[in-house]
């Protein structure tokens, strides 16, 4: 018991920290302690490979400093180094966008040194390095609120597969059409046979088809929503599909939800 309460009384001040050191602080558990733990391994164990783990954190929601704070370090002094090959550009690159997904405001002075540092230099791989992190500062702005919609509740999972449930049903749920697209393009490679999921997707796709001239964004959302209840092959979505069909005054709307509704079978 008391070694309970210690825990609990570090994790507290750790917390605390983060928030003073300007950190939107995450729930956690177990199972995403876990997770944070197996990334940060993955990262140590090839650093110089970063591609496929920042790939991965991208849509996590993750922005747990025990896994950024050593990519943000290890920017730092990749950059400090100075004079820097075509491939420590690229590495550079993905170190700066994985700063800015974790969506963390600690790392965006960091961000701004680098942008400001390399915004003279002319050599082409220094304006690699410069208009990629001028675009993750987008990202990380982006990510300050999307990580907080895909992370929400998730640390009641009780497994990684229902982790990854949890986040992709946050998505589907969202008000930002980019989260929606997403979580519909991540329900067609995980979760086409999860009852649950596919119906919130059709549930969203009769709420989100009458705003698809809205934006690019919100006729992508609804695009994607129609292929991935095309890809369920499931005949009791083929109403659904055939409503957004005939409403459709978006071309890649009107694709998709044909293309669906013959999947289907409708």
């Amino acid at each position: 018991m008391k070694a309970e309460s210690m825990a609990r009384r570090y994790k507290l001040l750790l917390a605390t920290c983060m928030v003073l050191a300007g950190s939107v602080v995450f729930a956690s558990s177990d199972v995403t302690d876990q997770e944070v733990d197996r990334y940060l391994t993955q990262y140590r164990a090839v650093p110089d490979h970063i591609k496929q783990l920042v790939e991965q954190l991208k849509w996590s929601g993750i922005g747990d400093p025990r896994l950024f704070d050593p990519i943000a370090s290890d920017l730092q002094q990749l950059v400090e180094k100075g004079d820097l090959d075509a491939a420590e550009v690229e590495q550079g690159a993905w170190l700066v966008h994985a700063l800015a997904y974790s969506g963390q405001e600690r790392y965006r002075p960091l961000l701004e040194r680098i942008e400001n540092a390399y915004r003279k230099k002319m050599e082409h791989k220094d304006k690699k390095l410069h208009r990629n992190v001028s675009t993750a500062l987008t990202s990380l702005e982006n990510h300050q609120k999307w990580n907080l919609v895909i992370g929400r509740g998730t640390e009641q999972a009780s497994s990684v597969d229902e982790l990854r449930r949890l986040r992709v049903k946050n998505m589907l749920s969202a008000e930002e059409p980019v989260l929606v697209r997403v979580g519909a393009n991540l329900m067609i490679h995980d979760f086409l046979r999860d009852r649950e999921v596919t119906d919130l997707a059709r549930d969203r796709l009769l709420e989100l088809h009458v705003e698809a001239e809205a934006s690019r964004d919100h006729a992508d959302a609804v695009a994607w929503l129609c292929k991935a209840l095309g890809a369920t092959r499931n005949e009791a979505y083929a109403p659904a599909l055939k409503k957004v069909q005939r409403g459709a005054t978006v071309r890649t709307v009107e694709r998709w939800s044909a293309i669906g509704l013959r999947q289907v079978g409708g």
